[in-house]
């Protein structure tokens, strides 16, 4: 069989660090290859490689023979393959929750189709309702990216409020600090809220209209308030008393 690189695969694979690398040479040196090569068949003796990019690397650099180190995944198209390596990396390595973070959020497309074809059809994700609220009517966030943003969160470990700040610094920050983000060598919050408060000038997050109706304004208040919470868009200092004011317009 021959097993082909495709690139764009590739990429969605986070890149082994140098130490990661070194003791995975020693190791297959010394044992072999252990851990299979997982591929995606293409029929006429040819496969492409899903899982296993730097130890096929490895096996070919020392010509250490994997032919019978194998597994054929059952991914139909390049959707199915695409979702499966990012599940698959999510799964099997101790990754920064930045990383997780970027690799949950390249789902973002096929996770928004899925929830528009449920709402269509008057379905939602399971244990989960779509009611209509004033959050919708605000033009905020509606429940359909609400769901969207709560699956993310959940495929990368991580809460709805830090998947937000990581897809606002996937948006804003430096490469270089990306790059300390994925090494963990600093903090999502730490570099999230020293750019919020670089950003001069930066547009304040939106209030909710002037209404007449005292109980009403409770409610579009309510609504504006856990919007800025889950999009993380209160400072960390903020959000306890955030909530606390949730709970008592909840109990007004």
């Amino acid at each position: 069989m021959i097993i082909e690189i495709d690139r764009e695969f590739a990429r969605l694979v986070p890149p082994a660090t140098e130490e990661e690398r070194e003791q995975l040479e020693r190791n297959i040196q010394q044992d072999g290859l252990l851990d299979p090569l997982r591929v995606w068949d293409q029929g006429n003796g040819r496969a492409i490689l899903l899982d296993g990019h730097t130890r096929k690397a490895i096996c070919d650099k020392h010509r250490i023979p994997y032919a019978d180190r194998v597994v054929k995944i059952a991914v139909q198209d390049r959707n199915e393959a695409r979702a499966w390596i990012i599940h698959h990396q999510l799964g099997r390595r101790n990754l920064p929750p930045y990383q997780r973070g970027e690799l949950a959020l390249l789902l973002k497309k096929q996770i928004e189709a899925r929830a528009r074809e449920r709402q269509a059809h008057g379905q939602t994700a399971p244990g989960k309702t779509l009611p209509m609220n004033s959050s919708e009517a605000l033009g905020g966030e509606s429940p359909r990216e609400r769901e969207t943003r709560t699956q993310l969160a959940k495929a990368a470990n991580v809460s709805p409020q830090t998947l937000g700040r990581i897809e606002y610094l996937a948006g804003h920050a430096d490469e270089e600090t990306k790059e300390k983000l994925r090494r963990g060598e600093t903090t999502i919050n730490r570099e999230y809220n020293t750019l919020r408060r670089e950003k001069e000038g930066r547009e304040p997050a939106s209030r909710p209209p002037r209404v007449a109706s005292a109980p009403s304004l409770l409610s579009e208040c309510a609504a504006w308030i856990d919007q800025a919470i889950q999009r993380g868009e209160l400072p960390d200092d903020l959000v306890a008393e955030g909530r606390t004011l949730l709970n008592r317009i909840g109990n007004a």
